[in-house]
């Protein structure tokens, strides 16, 4: 597969992503269901990753691991074991930030 494959199968969970997000918030979609495009967005982005050959640290690992609570310091070593291209690091970032991890020694928030 092709980085500009990757690039344009990526813009386009992006854009499903908006999607959904916006169904989300205007109540069309429920939790359930907004939980299991999560968990299918997940799946096809590390099929993805497995498909380019890629052994960099998936958004879907970063993701678990900050679901399942980890601290700062393990985040910032899964986000900066992402691949610098990865689009995805951009909202991995941005995750960090929302649970006040701005770097490894800063002290985790609970959501």
């Amino acid at each position: 597969m092709s980085e500009g494959e990757f690039d344009r199968i990526i813009r386009k969970i992006a854009e499903m992503d908006l999607v959904n997000e916006a169904m989300r918030e205007a109540g069309t979609v429920s939790e359930a269901d907004y939980k299991a495009y999560q968990a299918n967005r997940g799946e096809l982005i590390e099929a993805l990753d497995e498909a380019r050959g890629v052994t960099d640290v998936s958004y879907q690992m970063f993701r678990d691991a900050l679901d399942n609570d980890a601290a700062c310091d393990v985040l910032v070593e899964l986000k900066n074991g992402m691949h610098p291209h990865d689009p995805l690091r951009n909202d991995a970032v941005k995750d960090l930030r929302s649970v006040g991890c701005y770097s490894k020694s800063s002290k985790r928030r609970r959501r």
